[in-house]
Parts: structure tokens; C-alpha cells; sequence
């Protein structure tokens, strides 16, 4: 996902010494304006945990080896601000995190537990927690002002429903919810039978197999 802004684009780059560095090249000319390394010398640890940056309202994120959302500046590259990601989950496919306006979401928890957490990183505030009480985040998105997260239950042989909910990204106050009257993941970290969240419009939209939600 190509980040930008009005002047620049925002790149992951290898420096010589095979450390990763982001970039910002201006869109005219493709000149570097300022680069950042993330991680150190001594360990280098990929600073992209997640292969990608995030960019939002004036500022770049980015997580790193160590599980630290990083912000900086996106004019400058100075460093804002820095913030632990606690964000651990088993597999490989669980949803990557949302960044909208100054707000940081993502799931986070373990086998036992399931929670979606949104913290401000450049204040260090932590907004809110939704615990999703036996459901796992299949997949979400922001359409406008709005979240639309789609919960999928951890039993998987009781056969129940996607639910997608509609949340407020700056409270958590979920503003009701919608059964979809089928399973849309066939389970947590399981990816190969879905496309995933998109949106027509300014409606949320889930492909799942040969369905459109």
C-alpha cells in the first residue's frame, strides 16, 4: 500500500549496511527528502514488523522488531513519538492494524482471549478496549467516520455466524450490529477461502467465496 502525501511518497529501503530505512522521495522528481533507519546496527531487527507503513493525519507509523509503534513527522521525519504495540497474536493472517486520523487499532491477545485496543500514540493514551468474548476479528475497515469490524466465533463446530458491528473509532461504543447468517472465515488465521473486507461507495463490503456481503 503506497503511503503519500500532498509532496512526498513514503518508502521501506535497504541502506548499504542492510538495514531498513524509511524514505520520503519527492513525487516530482523522486529525490530524497529525509530517511529514518529503524532498529540498530547491532541486532538489526526489521523494523517493519508488519512490512508496511501507515500514514495519517500529518504523520507516518510504523512498528518495529522490538513491538514499538514509531511516529514521526511526514515533512520532517522528526520522531514524534513512541509507543509499545502489545499486539501479539498466533498465525500468521490476523488482520493488520488500522490507522485513522490520530487513532492506532488492532486486535491483540492470545488463544484464551480476544480483545481490539485503540491507543493514541503521539499522546501515549490508551482510548479504548472491546473484549470480544469468545469471537476473534475476522476482518475490518473504516468507511468514513465509521468501523465496521466483522467478529467470528472461536467455536468453530457450533457453526455460528459473522456478526459485523459498527463502532465508533474514537469511544469503542459499538453501535449495533448486523448477523450476516453465515460463517464468512472458516476459522481464526484462516485466510485461503476469502478476499476480505473492501467497500463500494460508502458502503462496507466483504467478499467470502462466490458471496458478496
Amino acid at each position: 500500500v503506497l503511503q503519500q502525501n500532498d509532496e512526498l511518497i513514503f518508502l521501506l529501503e535497504k541502506t548499504e549496511d542492510d538495514l531498513v530505512q524509511i524514505v520520503a522521495r519527492s513525487k516530482v522528481d523522486g529525490t530524497e527528502v529525509w530517511t529514518t533507519v529503524i532498529g540498530n546496527e547491532d541486532d538489526r531487527l526489521d523494523g517493519a514488523r508488519l512490512g508496511r507503513i501507515y500514514h495519517s493525519n500529518g504523520a507516518i507509523y510504523i512498528i518495529d522488531g522490538y513491538n514499538m509503534i514509531h511516529v514521526f513527522d511526514d515533512r520532517t521525519g522528526e520522531n514524534i513519538a513512541v509507543h509499545p504495540f502489545n499486539g501479539y497474536q498466533p498465525g500468521g493472517m490476523v488482520p493488520l492494524p488500522i490507522v485513522y486520523e490520530d487513532i492506532f487499532i488492532w486486535q491483540h491477545g492470545t488463544e484464551d482471549y480476544h480483545h481490539m485496543k485503540a491507543v493514541n500514540p503521539k499522546t501515549g493514551e490508551d482510548l479504548w478496549v472491546i473484549d470480544m468474548a469468545g469471537h476473534f476479528l475476522v476482518d475490518y475497515g473504516m468507511v468514513g467516520d465509521t468501523l465496521y469490524a466483522f467478529f467470528g466465533s472461536l467455536d468453530y463446530d457450533a457453526e455460528e455466524s459473522t456478526f459485523v458491528v459498527r463502532i465508533n473509532p474514537e469511544t469503542g461504543e459499538m453501535m449495533g450490529s448486523i448477523q450476516l447468517g453465515a460463517s464468512i472465515s472458516a476459522k481464526l488465521n484462516n485466510v485461503y477461502v476469502h478476499v476480505g473486507f473492501t467497500k463500494s461507495v460508502d458502503n462496507p463490503e466483504y467478499l467470502y467465496k462466490n458471496l458478496d456481503y
